[in-house]
């Protein structure tokens, strides 16, 4: 009778600690993109291909990747101007497959550089 109550609560627990896992490496994988906007890199998709390569364990796909720049174009950025990388649209799914549809959870995450 205790058995599954335990099972359940562990199971639980394990799920937490990847959420916050998923949501720290989401994180790192956007920093990652927006240092990479801050080189002088050709087009977007190098930032959007070095943002998913950050994290592949979460598999992310660079055309989700969101960048912009508060320059006039991608390449006429210059010393001050900002780059902010985002991705919003991760479904974090738990192991426990029958709670899916309770505790399925979106997360998000953005960064903002300026070239120094």
């Amino acid at each position: 009778m205790v058995t599954p109550i335990l099972f359940l609560l562990l199971v639980g627990v394990l799920d937490v600690g990847r959420l916050f896992i998923s949501r720290c490496m989401l994180q790192y994988a956007v920093v990652v993109g927006a240092r990479a906007g801050l080189a002088k890199v050709n087009a977007v998709s190098d930032v959007q291909n070095a943002t998913a390569a950050a994290a592949p364990m979460l598999g992310l796909t660079p055309g989700s990747v969101s960048v912009t720049t508060s320059a006039a174009s991608w390449a006429a950025r210059t010393r001050g101007n900002t780059v902010t990388v985002s991705y919003s649209g991760y479904t974090f799914a738990p192991a426990a497959g029958s709670f899916s549809r309770m505790v399925t959870k979106n997360l998000s995450a953005s960064s903002q550089q300026t070239i120094p």
